[in-house]
């Protein structure tokens, strides 16, 4: 249990960051769905935040799923966790449609697509929190604020049982195979123009943790630049431009169990242990490929034997990564591992609920085939009821 008040020391830091990866007595999955949302008549018009709440409601969705906004007007879904991943995808898909109905009221659409193609980013959010992190990104990169204002992301969430180590190791071993297997930003052919965004954005807080031990993963957090600390129960812009492994070194002004906390959510590497595992790789895709995806990531931390194989890939491309967000599944390793990885999932999943299995093919031929289409328009691409 982190500490929350007085100051931080090493030790403490560094217990609390390790339990970040520790294990669970039950398995459950849940997701953040999130989509680009477009004006209908006027595809190029900017949808600030404010509309985006507006348009969403504060009405329960039947699914029991929660909303929010992003800072360039994007809508997140977060939905219940479940005890399988039929339930979250029937979760997911019954919300969904409730909410492109309420949209639709007011001539907005939901559009499934991981970077936006047409309009500037454009932050519309003046929460201290995006205010901190809009400054800190401008100062790291261009493509921060595109990350921040234009990305829409499927983050699935999975409790990673009674051996987390294994697990954290077996999904961020796959972390470069669902990126190609579910990118749906850029051309078609290519890998995720979004994870390239993300990667891009601020190497020291995006790119996965490099040896996937413990104390890489505790390396990792305490040598990335802090951008906010805690105040009266909020949060604001950190004053000192530092590491926190500096900052635990402070004797005027030390960290608590409070500032490690918010810094904590402020890592995004690929795979981020969260007590829970929050896999942060598969881009903002349509219905089939979210049912594919939510199989694809239970079958990876609950199937010991897929990911023992998925682990001896990752072992023989190093530089899977590289080539995923290259070139996607028509690199031609990544684009076999790819196919495997849905078939065998297909495989797992086909006693118990067919229709993700059926989900899994399909989306395996659309992302793997030899030749790709262009997506349709944006309207095109909207979600319907």
């Amino acid at each position: 249990m982190m500490e929350r008040c007085g100051r931080l020391s090493h030790d403490a830091a560094d217990r609390a960051i390790r339990d970040t990866l520790r294990g669970s007595d039950q398995m459950r999955i849940g997701a953040e769905a999130e989509w680009l949302v477009f004006d209908a008549s006027r595809p190029s018009r900017p949808v600030p935040a404010a509309e985006t709440a507006e348009a969403a409601g504060d009405e329960e969705l039947p699914a029991g799923g929660t909303v929010s906004v992003e800072p360039g007007g994007q809508l997140e879904l977060s939905t219940q966790t479940f005890a399988g991943p039929e339930a979250l995808r029937a979760a997911i898909e019954e919300d969904a449609r409730a909410l492109v109905r309420r949209f639709a009221r007011t001539g907005l659409v939901l559009v499934p697509l991981g970077l936006d193609p047409l309009r500037p980013p454009r932050p519309s959010l003046d929460a201290p929190r995006y205010v901190a992190m809009e400054r800190h990104f401008r100062q790291e990169s261009p493509e921060g604020v595109r990350m921040m204002a234009s990305t829409a992301a499927l983050q699935l969430s999975v409790d990673p049982g009674p051996t987390p180590l294994r697990c954290w190791r077996v999904l961020s071993a796959a972390a470069p195979l669902l990126s190609a297997l579910f990118a749906n930003s850029g051309v078609p052919g290519t890998g995720s123009a979004r994870q390239r965004v993300w990667a891009a954005t601020d190497p020291s807080r995006t790119t996965p943790v490099p040896t996937l031990d413990p104390q890489a993963w505790v390396d990792a957090v305490l040598d990335a630049t802090v951008m906010l600390r805690a105040r009266g129960g909020g949060v604001e812009a950190a004053e000192c431009r530092r590491s926190f492994r500096t900052w635990l070194d402070d004797d005027v002004d030390p960290p608590t169990a409070a500032d490690l906390a918010v810094h904590l959510t402020t890592m995004f590497p690929p795979v981020r242990p969260r007590g829970h595992l929050e896999v942060r790789v598969i881009d903002a895709v349509p219905s089939p490929g979210r049912a594919a995806a939510v199989a694809a990531v239970w079958v990876l931390a609950t199937v010991e034997r897929v990911g023992a194989e998925v682990i001896r890939i990752a072992d023989e491309v190093p530089d899977l990564w590289q080539r995923s967000l290259a070139d996607g599944t028509s690199d031609p390793r990544v684009g076999e591992a790819g196919r495997w990885l849905l078939e065998v999932v297909a495989t797992s999943v086909e006693p118990e609920a067919p229709n993700l299995a059926r989900a899994c093919r399909s989306w395996a031929q659309r992302q793997t085939s030899v030749n790709k289409s262009s997506p349709g328009s944006l309207l095109e691409l909207a979600e319907r009821t």
